[in-house]
C-alpha cells in the first residue's frame, strides 16, 4: 500500500529537525510512498532529496485531504 504523505517544515535552513524530515521522507520515498515536503521556505541547497517539494506562502494553502499523513515540525 503506498501511502501520501507531507511534511510541512516552517523554513529549509539547514537545521536539525529540516535534516530529520528531509531523512524520513528519502526513506519512505525509497519505500514506494509519496512524500512532499511542503515549506514556506527557500529552495533547499544544502542537501539533495527525491522527495517533491512544495512552496507556500501559507499552510493554510495546502489541501491536507489530499493526503493520509500530515506532519507538522
Amino acid at each position: 500500500m503506498t501511502l501520501r504523505l507531507a511534511y510541512l517544515i516552517e523554513d529549509t535552513a539547514i537545521a536539525g529537525g529540516t535534516r530529520v524530515a528531509v531523512a524520513h521522507a528519502d526513506a519512505l520515498t525509497a519505500r514506494g510512498h509519496e512524500v512532499v515536503l511542503v515549506t514556506k521556505g527557500g529552495p533547499l541547497t544544502w542537501r539533495q532529496t527525491r522527495a517533491r517539494w512544495r512552496h507556500v506562502r501559507d499552510f493554510a494553502e495546502m489541501d491536507a485531504a489530499a493526503f493520509d499523513f500530515v506532519v507538522g515540525t
